[in-house]
This record gives structure tokens, C-alpha cells and sequence, in this order.
């Protein structure tokens, strides 16, 4: 059934209300609704549902031309002081309360109760809220324009006296045409949404409050943090602000802010080579402007930094910046938080995540006292990745799916979500649960999908892994056939997760993975982590030197490494057996047995270490040692199928993992 509703809801109410004449509305034409933009700010508006007139009432309805004529003429049979009362309500919109109408019209509560009844009665109000939107625009229409910014500032006044929030008393005295006064009370909203990490509304309360600022720096500061809320949640209102920053632009710390800002943006719309080419200029300015930058720009700044050395950006040097800045960010505890919080990321990027893990435990707790929403997520972003590079899977999967609530109801994005989603099912896969792990990305693809974002290139990495873990290598191949080829710019760390995927794939397929291997060996510019993760799988596929391959077992140990130190220790032992060295190799074998259940799933799986062990034992004369190895083995294989509901999905992970299918025919 088409037509308007609220024509129809005007026709019944001007039956049920008018008297003999009076008539109904006509309807307006097809599709006339009101223009964006163009609905008052109105009290909040409720349908009234009135009884349909009994059969002995009803009546042909004579149409007059336009719905609005027909509010127009019940408003004309208010009584002057119900009018008055609508129209103050008219004004005041959300904010409307007896007691504020009752303060401007100069009467006590109970002189207002003849004008709500008579309100009530007209079906102008329902409760102390218009009927309907249309009647509060009539209403304010009635009005004329030149008292309404007299209204407007005497609601404002009102709002003051009752501490109402900032926002709508900035609102009030914009609307009365005193933006200086409102100005104030716009930076004022505008930080209580920030702390509320209301991202989007504090963008646009700075960007109020700015062109009425006096001073020039103010004006700046101002769009600056208009540019940086909005850039938090990647809202178009960003660029905007941002050129209105940089024509006040004049000192060189402004210049450093800005580039802040802009180096932000790039990272956030991946542009990596543009957010490079900031990024080094940008360190210069810390190392000489440091001091004279807000604590809250030196945070971000450092945060941005920290996310560009995946793509090449010197960790070393990046880490003696933080130390610099920390005494410049102490006073401010949210910016001492975020620069610790970066500081631990550096020290995961450089191969350390124990000394992270240790950083950064104590800032979360202090985090969930202290600290805004949106950085208590952040921190416990990092963190997470930071357990599952020390083994620890269940602890970091607990703190993902924390992240994840508390993330919810805050304008994180939803590629943020789905990266911290991306994280979670990779620890998932690691963990022996790979259905979870997959379904997961499923939600997380539905998730960008539906917003129309681009999936990134390490999500397809990611997902190829676990279809390989679950026995669809078919399926994984061709995801990263829709990988972009290797050599980008700022790309390093994609190019190399491909390339050691490919490897992986080959190896367990029976193919020889060297070719990768070296293209994976020339991606340049990695920190120190990637480096390792490198070096650990390379250990595994080719093997090489046995002593080499034991000092970076003990080296990937030292720092905390454990699931690598399991990796790296299955290329020691199968070196070792090459070399003729059977306790070297058996010990080196045991230590990668140790470190079963710690996976990093990025670069291996569960059943490696069984399948190792058993081969290693078998060909070193440990008959025994190597049955239980694969016993336990094809255990671990067997109760992962339970978890399938699928009978293809089952035979998939059973026998379409080469490793499984190895497992299973040896114990039987």
C-alpha cells in the first residue's frame, strides 16, 4: 500500500478535532518529503495515535492545498499563551523543559498547565513533544525571524544556568547569531566528545568554534584538532580542516603539526609512499621541535611512525626519538600512555616482544583507570600481538575479543575492527582452531563488504594460510593469485608475507620453494622482527648450517620468540640429520616438541612439529620417540576434525593437509 502517512495522520485529526467546515488536508505531491538540512531543530516528535472516528462520524473530507496549510490552521485556534509555549518549544528543540519555557515567558509552572492542555488537546504536543516534525516547522514558521535570535540567546542563557551540556548551549548562541560566545562553548563540547571517543562530533565542534576564535594561534590549534578527530575515524571532514590549517600556518612547530597531520592521512588512505616521504622530515622536526609541540601531537606522530616501519621506516632510530620525547609527553598521562604504548610496538617490530609484553601489561591496567576508550583499545591492540609472538594464545585471543567489545560502540572503523578480527583468527589457526580462525574471516570480509572498503593485501596472505592449514590449498593459491605483484613501494611487508606463503605452499606440496625463498630474501628495509621471521622459515624450508642454525635458535629464544624458536628449531634438527650430528639433531627436535602448542601462525602450523619430530626420530634410531611423535601427532589431527561440521570440510582437513595426511598414514 503506498501514499503519506502523515498526510493520512492530518486527514484523521482534522476530522476527529474541526468543526463542521473546517476540512482536511489534500495530499502532498508524490515524493514531497523535506530536504536534508531543511527540519527544524525540533523537541523530540512522537506519531499521536488517535481513535478512528465512530461510522456515524465519518464524512467526505474537503482537502485544502497543502498539509502545511492544515497545521497552519490548527495552530490559529490556539489560545495566544498555548502558541507562545509551542513556539518557545519550537525554538528550543531537544533542550525544551516547563521549567525553561516558564523562565523566558516569565510564568510559574502551574500558570503553564491552560497552555499544555490546550496544546495537548489540539494535538500540537504529545507528552512535552510535538506530534509530529511538520507541526514543530509550522510552528517555528509562525514565528517571526527577528525574535528568534532573542529566543535563541535567552535559551542559551537558560542552559547556562541549568549547567545543561556544552553542545547545546554552543548550539543556541550559533543559532543567535553570536558566534564569539558560542566559541567557547564549542571547544568545550568538543573535548567531552573526544574523551567520550565521539570522534565524528568532536571534528565538527572544533570546526564550529574555530573561524569565531580571536587569536590566530587558536584558530590553528582549533583545525588542527578538528583535522585530527576526524582523521581518527577517517571522516571527509579531515581535508577541509586541514587546509584551513595550513593557511594559518606561520611558525615552524605549526609547520611540524601539520605535518603530523598530513602524514597521518596518507598512512590512513594508503598512500605508504607519500606517509614515507613525510616520515623523515617529520623525525627531524621531533628531534629539534619536540619541545614545543602539544604532548598529544608528539603521541600521534609517534604512533603513525611506528606503524611506517613495516614499510622500511628505522626502527633504530625511531626508538632513540621516543626516549627523546618522553620527558616532553610526562606531564600529559594519556600521551605518556600512547607513547609507551608506541615505544612497546618498537620493541616488537625489533625482535623483543617479551621486553614489550613486560611494557605494556602495567600501561593497560593504568590504561583502564586513566585513560580514554579509544586508547585503552589501542594499547590492547598491541598487546595482544605482542602474547602471541611470546606463545601466549589463549591470554591474546582473550584480549582480542576484549578489543573487539570495547571497540564496538566507539568510531573505530571497520578496517580497524576487521584487522584486530584478521589478528585474532590467525591466533585462532595457531591454536589448533581453525574453523573458528576461518569463520572469523568470513565475518571480517562481510564486514568490509558491506562498507564498501577494500580488503587489504595481508588479509588475503592471512586467509590463504588458514585454507592451507584446513586442507584447501586450491582455494589458497588462488587468493594469492589476486595478491598485487611483489615491488610496490612502502609494500615490504606485504611483498614479504606472499613470498613466504608461496614457499610454504610449495614446500608442503612438494615443490621446491627456493625461487621465493630468494625474492623473499631481497625485500629490503624490514625491521628486525621480519627479519627473523624470515630467516626462521628459511631455517625450515632449506635448512643450511647446523651450529648456525642452533645460534639462531638460542638467539630466537633470548628475545622472547618462542613460536620462531619452535620453527627455526625444525630446520636445526633436519640440518643436523643431514650433517650426520643424531644428538644434535634429536635434542634440536625435543626443543621443537617443548614448543608444540606455540605457533606463529604466519609462517607455520600445529602438525610441523609433530611431523619433524617423528622424521628426525625415525632417522636418528629413536624408533620409539618418533611412534609416540606421531601418535600424539595424529591425536591432535583427529580431534581438530571433530570441530568441522561439514563431512567435506573433515575430509578436507584430514587428507588435504599434506602434513596431516602424513601423520594419519604413519600412526595408522
Amino acid at each position: 500500500m503506498g501514499g503519506n502517512p502523515a498526510w493520512l495522520l492530518e486527514c484523521l485529526k482534522s476530522l476527529w478535532l474541526g468543526r463542521p467546515g473546517d476540512g482536511a488536508p489534500a495530499p502532498p505531491s508524490a515524493g514531497a518529503v523535506p530536504a536534508p538540512g531543511t527540519r527544524a531543530k525540533t523537541a523530540m516528535t512522537t506519531v499521536a495515535r488517535d481513535p478512528p472516528p465512530s461510522p456515524r462520524d465519518r464524512r467526505e473530507i474537503p482537502l485544502p492545498p497543502t498539509l502545511r496549510e492544515a497545521v497552519r490552521l490548527r495552530l490559529q485556534r490556539l489560545p495566544e499563551p498555548a502558541l507562545q509555549l509551542a513556539q518557545v518549544a519550537a525554538v528550543a528543540g531537544g533542550d525544551f523543559s516547563l521549567g525553561l519555557a516558564a523562565a523566558l515567558l516569565g510564568r510559574n509552572l502551574l500558570g503553564l498547565a491552560p497552555a499544555l492542555g490546550a496544546l495537548e488537546q489540539a494535538q500540537v504536543f504529545q507528552g512535552l513533544g510535538f506530534a509530529h516534525d511538520l507541526v514543530a516547522e509550522a510552528v517555528l514558521d509562525s514565528l517571526p525571524r527577528a525574535l528568534r535570535p532573542a529566543l535563541h540567546r535567552g535559551v542559551a542563557a537558560q542552559l547556562q544556568a541549568q549547567q545543561a551540556p556544552a553542545a547545546a548551549i554552543a548550539d543556541h548562541l550559533q543559532a543567535a547569531g553570536e558566534a564569539a560566545a558560542a566559541a567557547p562553548w564549542w571547544l568545550q563540547a568538543a573535548a567531552r566528545a573526544r574523551r567520550q571517543w565521539q570522534m565524528a562530533e568532536a571534528a565538527a565542534a572544533y570546526a564550529a568554534a574555530a573561524p569565531a576564535l580571536p587569536q590566530r594561534a587558536a584558530r590553528f590549534a582549533a583545525w588542527c584538532d578538528a583535522a585530527r578527530c576526524a582523521l581518527w575515524v577517517r571522516h571527509p571532514s579531515a581535508e577541509a580542516a586541514l587546509v584551513a590549517a595550513e593557511a594559518l600556518a606561520e611558525r615552524p612547530e605549526e609547520a611540524a603539526r601539520l605535518r603530523t597531520l598530513r602524514t597521518i592521512a596518507h598512512f590512513g588512505s594508503r598512500r605508504l609512499d607519500a606517509a614515507l616521504a613525510e616520515a623523515g622530515p617529520l623525525m627531524t622536526d621531533y628531534e629539534h621541535l619536540g619541545a614545543a609541540l602539544p604532548p598529544a601531537t608528539l603521541a600521534d606522530g609517534v604512533r603513525v611512525l611506528t606503524s611506517l616501519v613495516a614499510s622500511g621506516l628505522d626502527v633504530g632510530r625511531l626508538r632513540a626519538l621516543v626516549d627523546r620525547l618522553a620527558p616532553h609527553v610526562e606531564p600529559e598521562a594519556e600521551a605518556r600512555l600512547a607513547l609507551r604504548t608506541a615505544r612497546a610496538g618498537l620493541l616488537h617490530w625489533d625482535g623483543w616482544p617479551r621486553e614489550g609484553v613486560a611494557a605494556l601489561e602495567p600501561a593497560l591496567a593504568q590504561a583502564e583507570q586513566e585513560a580514554d576508550p579509544g586508547l585503552r583499545v589501542t594499547l590492547g591492540n598491541q598487546l595482544m600481538r605482542m602474547r602471541h609472538a611470546v606463545g601466549d594464545h589463549a591470554g591474546a585471543r582473550a584480549l582480542g575479543e576484549r578489543v573487539l567489545a570495547q571497540s564496538e560502540p566507539l568510531e573505530m572503523g571497520v578496517v580497524f575492527r576487521a584487522d584486530v578480527m584478521h589478528v585474532v583468527a590467525m591466533i585462532e589457526v595457531a591454536a589448533g582452531q581453525a574453523p573458528a580462525g576461518l569463520a572469523r574471516f568470513e565475518a571480517l570480509l562481510a564486514r568490509l563488504a558491506a562498507a564498501g572498503a577494500r580488503v587489504p593485501d595481508l588479509f588475503l596472505t592471512s586467509q590463504a594460510q588458514a585454507l592451507a592449514v584446513a586442507g584447501r590449498g586450491a582455494a589458497a593459491r588462488a587468493l594469492l593469485d589476486r595478491h598485487p605483484a611483489p615491488g610496490r613501494p612502502g609494500q615490504g611487508t606485504q611483498d614479504l608475507h606472499l613470498l613466504l606463503t608461496r614457499a610454504r605452499l610449495d614446500h608442503r606440496d612438494g615443490r621446491d620453494p627456493s625461487a621465493d625463498l630468494a625474492r623473499a630474501a631481497e625485500v629490503g628495509a624490514l625491521p628486525t622482527g621480519l627479519v627473523l621471521q624470515r630467516a626462521a622459515l628459511a631455517a625450515a624450508l632449506q635448512g643450511g648450517d647446523p651450529d648456525a642454525l642452533a645460534a639462531l635458535v638460542d638467539e630466537l629464544g633470548t628475545r622472547g620468540l618462542v613460536a620462531l624458536q619452535r620453527l627455526a628449531a625444525q630446520g636445526a634438527a633436519r640440518a643436523a640429520v643431514a650433517a650426520g650430528r643424531p644428538d644434535q639433531a634429536v635434542a634440536m627436535a625435543r626443543q621443537a616438541l617443548a614448543r608444540a602448542a606455540e605457533v606463529d601462525a604466519w609462517v607455520d602450523e600445529p602438525a610441523s612439529a609433530w611431523v619433524t619430530a617423528h622424521e628426525v626420530f625415525a632417522a636418528c634410531g629413536e624408533s620409539a620417540a618418533a611412534r609416540d611423535a606421531a601418535h600424539l601427532g595424529a591425536a591432535a589431527v583427529r580431534e581438530g576434525a571433530a570441530a568441522w561440521r561439514r563431512a567435506a570440510e573433515r575430509e578436507a582437513w584430514l587428507h588435504g593437509n599434506p602434513l596431516h595426511r602424513r601423520l594419519l598414514a604413519v600412526a595408522g
